[in-house]
């Protein structure tokens, strides 16, 4: 019989969250994730398996506190202008707000450039999101479009948008107040483009 957990997953799940998106999946290594969670190896792989099973949960837990709350209100029926503006302000004062936080980047994004090309998990998690952030944009431009040709464009406006979204994303390691500037731009031209 194992014994009961004797740690918080999630306060252990925050910890190695916070460790990958410093550092990357590739160059944490375990020992960085014993100090910074402060459990023991064993513990950890008792948990979650391994390094990659704690790595997809501390993803998935990146996911549900970051990624879900910005993009509820372009995923939900009748979603439109409001949306997609509150959508690229809500990034714009991420950057601008916290510019130390807007330089580490996204943690999918990070991933999607640092394994995606050669691990067939984290390019699925990849294009898992890019395929989210698509859908949520296009449902928001289809409710913003005036008429049945933009509606009918929506797809590929959204693909666009996309491309500009994560490359803010990735812009801000280097640059968060152009990251932020980037997204008034891509707001700016929501209304104009209707």
């Amino acid at each position: 019989m194992s014994r009961p957990r004797e740690f918080d997953t999630d306060v252990a799940l925050d910890a190695a969250k916070n460790a990958f998106w410093d550092r990357g999946y590739e160059a944490t290594s375990l020992a960085d994730v014993e100090a910074t969670t402060g459990l023991s190896r064993s513990s950890l792989y008792q948990a979650f398996g391994s390094k990659r099973g704690l790595f997809d949960a501390a993803l998935d837990r990146y996911r549900v506190q970051n990624l879900d709350p910005v993009l509820a209100g372009l995923e939900q029926p009748g979603a439109g202008l409001p949306e997609l503006r509150a959508y690229l302000a809500t990034l714009a004062a991420a950057f601008r707000d916290d510019p130390v936080l807007a330089a580490r980047g996204c943690l999918v994004v990070n991933t999607m450039t640092e394994l995606g090309s050669h691990d067939a998990r984290a390019r699925a998690a990849a294009l898992a999101y890019h395929e989210r952030i698509t859908a949520a944009l296009a449902n928001g431009l289809r409710g913003a479009a005036s008429d049945r040709l933009a509606r009918a464009q929506a797809g590929a406006r959204a693909r666009t948008l996309t491309a500009s979204v994560i490359g803010a994303l990735v812009l801000a390691h280097l640059d968060p107040g152009a990251a932020a500037d980037l997204c008034d731009q891509l707001a700016a031209d929501l209304g104009a483009a209707r």
